[in-house]
């Protein structure tokens, strides 16, 4: 894939198959049905990075306005497509990737400095990054409380948390859908940054909107019914969007 970003032009490789073998934990859920028992075709490792690219290049755009000395660290940052977008914007970029084969991808393909594992125990000094993006998914296996106060400890005072999560309270989670599916609450995370000194700047949701998913079952008379019942006892409908996202700032 070429990627293009103002003056600067750069190859990706595609991801090859053993790059996504701990798809079986989270990333089946994100990437959909295209993952069948770790398999990944050419043509869905080609898709992958450009249909994610463009969102990638959004949130780099929605983060300018935090950059600070423009420092950031991605946590779960994958084949490290987002952190290589920041870079061509002028980021000083490192990230943390619970798959050593993404991290290796990362290093090896875009020349980054990508290190695998764990979001509790990060590997930096305190106070070095102004902005972390943090992209929760089952294969970190952590608590938000463990994860933010190491977080806390290495972004600077007033440093900016952008948190990204499935959400459990999603339409398509109450429709059972997603049963067994890994997801966080906005109260549970809430808590979580309140109780760890941080301070939340905004909530929304992304990723597939209710009206899609009214759409997908609209010839299923008993899911829309059950779907009428949702929608009349929520007085947000975004708050049944796929995703949290969450922006916070450290004390």
């Amino acid at each position: 894939m070429i990627v293009a970003y103002g003056r600067s032009t750069t190859v990706i490789p595609l991801l090859s198959p053993t790059e996504f073998a701990y798809a079986a934990d989270g990333i089946r859920e994100r990437l959909g049905p295209s993952v069948v028992g770790g398999a990944v075709s050419a043509d869905f490792r080609f898709l992958y990075p450009l249909r994610n690219y463009a969102l990638h290049l959004s949130l780099v755009d929605r983060l300018r306005p935090y950059r600070g000395a423009g420092r950031l660290l991605e946590i779960a940052c994958g084949p490290g497509l987002c952190l290589h977008a920041a870079a061509l914007d002028g980021w000083d970029v490192t990230g943390v990737e619970p798959s050593e084969a993404l991290a290796a991808y990362a290093r090896r393909n875009l020349g980054l400095d990508v290190q695998a594992g764990p979001p509790t125990t990060l590997p930096h000094p305190p106070a070095v990054f102004d902005v972390a993006a943090v992209h929760a998914h089952p294969a970190l296996v952590f608590t938000p409380h463990e994860m933010l106060r190491e977080l806390a400890r290495v972004l600077r005072p007033g440093g900016t948390i952008f948190l990204s999560a499935p959400n459990s309270a999603s339409l398509r989670h109450q429709l059972g859908d997603r049963e067994g599916v890994w997801g966080l609450t906005v109260g549970a995370l809430t808590t979580a940054f309140a109780e760890t000194g941080f301070r939340i700047g905004q909530v929304g949701y992304a990723g597939e909107a209710v009206a899609d998913v009214v759409d997908h079952y609209a010839c299923d008379r008993a899911a829309s019914l059950r779907i009428e019942r949702i929608l009349a006892r929520t007085r947000q409908w975004e708050s049944l969007g796929e995703n949290i996202e969450m922006l916070a700032h450290s004390a």
